[in-house]
């Protein structure tokens, strides 16, 4: 599965775009300083996202000021009482602290997550032709033909 986002020194960037402006532009993700970038192409992009994670990290020492992080390791979750009951009840029958039996579950649920999304599925070919280009019957082909508005055709496989 592709990413569509930017990492760089534990921090997570996102990429967007304008199409008006015919720009690529992003922000750091998760957290509350508001640090952007932009540039016309996604090489470009790259390079102004480490640069402003680079320039951000640089601006908190100079100003004696810690840089916030995207992930502290703790967070609270409200999951009702008698799901906390039972997971107590369960993290102590297999000789676990509440804090290892969901690290250990969310492990696993994520580890799923990312199995089950990589096997969607298979990638699909686009082709574009040409309507000289297009066969006179498609039954011959697997794949379908598609006539776009621009007077092309998408082969997709």
């Amino acid at each position: 599965m592709k990413n569509n986002f930017f990492t760089h020194s534990g921090y997570t960037g996102s990429i967007e775009f304008d199409i008006d402006n015919e720009i690529l532009f992003g922000k750091i993700q998760f957290i509350n300083d508001v640090v952007t970038y932009e540039a016309i192409d996604l090489k470009e992009l790259k390079a102004e996202f480490i640069a402003a994670v680079d320039d951000y990290l640089e601006t908190c020492e100079l100003i004696g000021r810690e840089p916030q992080k995207a992930y502290k390791g703790t967070f609270n979750i409200r999951i009702g009482e008698e799901l906390h009951r039972d997971a107590v009840s369960t993290a102590h029958n297999i000789n676990q602290n509440l804090n290892e039996f969901c690290k250990e579950a969310i492990a696993q649920r994520v580890e799923s997550v990312k199995k089950s999304t990589t096997k969607m599925a298979p990638d699909v070919k686009i082709h574009f032709i040409t309507p000289e280009q297009q066969p006179a019957t498609s039954s011959a082909f697997t794949s379908t033909i598609v006539q776009l508005p621009t007077k092309r055709f998408a082969e997709v496989q």
